[in-house]
């Protein structure tokens, strides 16, 4: 069976066709970015709310150091602020007057896979591998896409231990607030739920929309999943 796995757009890919894959490899590479926030009413004296009538770009521009960026043509106080940075223009900001700049440098972050197959395309955006069957479901909140390994917490009585959690994704029906927080601590990847967690967190956490899909899966218990954002369904696999 061919799973399709979506790649980011400005990533390099380091595998090629025919090349097992497991959650230790290299996928890809891609330059690191951060983001400057420039106040730009500060910089040509005008209030946060009209900052719009003296931007030169938009947002979704791209930006070059030396770019005139704002203007305020005033008589009294004609001022001018050219980039400092080079980048896209990410967000603009009337209520403090700012704009944020997504920066790129030349250094490079290398990141693994998130899920184990063979590579059988690589195309722009996606790879596809090959796996032995697979099971996917409707899900919701699912705000990135990742994966790992599949532990299914079948009662709240369960045992927990580094080895047994670390960078899977919990199963489960419910988790209470106390093994929540010890799960989280013990370095879960993820959380894929029936019902609702107890507590906010910043773990990737979704949930199965149907009953009978979070029954069918724990049915099925297939070692691995991913969940893919675009699509919004986790998928089982082996």
């Amino acid at each position: 069976m061919i799973l399709t796995i979506p790649l980011p757009e400005r990533g390099k890919p380091l595998i090629k066709v025919g090349q097992r894959v497991d959650c230790n490899t290299p996928l890809y590479e891609e330059k690191i970015h951060k983001e400057e926030k420039v106040f730009i009413s500060q910089k040509i004296g005008v209030s946060p709310k009209k900052i719009f009538h003296h931007l030169k770009k938009l947002v979704g521009d791209t930006i070059q150091t030396g770019d005139l960026l704002a203007e305020n043509k005033s008589f009294m106080t004609g001022r001018r602020y050219t980039s400092e940075h080079t980048g896209i223009l990410k967000e603009i900001n009337h209520i403090d007057g700012s704009i944020l700049i997504e920066v790129s440098s030349e250094d490079r972050a290398v990141k693994k896979a998130f899920f184990t197959g063979e590579a059988v395309k690589i195309e722009d955006g996606s790879l596809q591998i090959k796996v032995a069957s697979a099971n996917e479901y409707e899900i919701k909140n699912a705000k990135e896409t990742y994966g790992g390994k599949a532990l299914y917490v079948k009662k709240e009585g369960d045992s927990y231990d580094e080895d047994k959690v670390s960078g899977n994704i919990i199963i489960a029906d419910t988790i209470s607030e106390y093994n929540q927080t010890k799960i989280e601590a013990l370095g879960a990847f993820g959380f894929a739920t029936l019902h609702i967690l107890s507590e906010t967190t910043s773990t990737p956490a979704v949930l199965f929309k149907q009953i009978k899909d979070f029954e069918d899966a724990v049915k099925h218990h297939l070692p691995y999943c991913f969940i893919d954002s675009k699509t919004s369904k986790i998928v089982f696999y082996q």
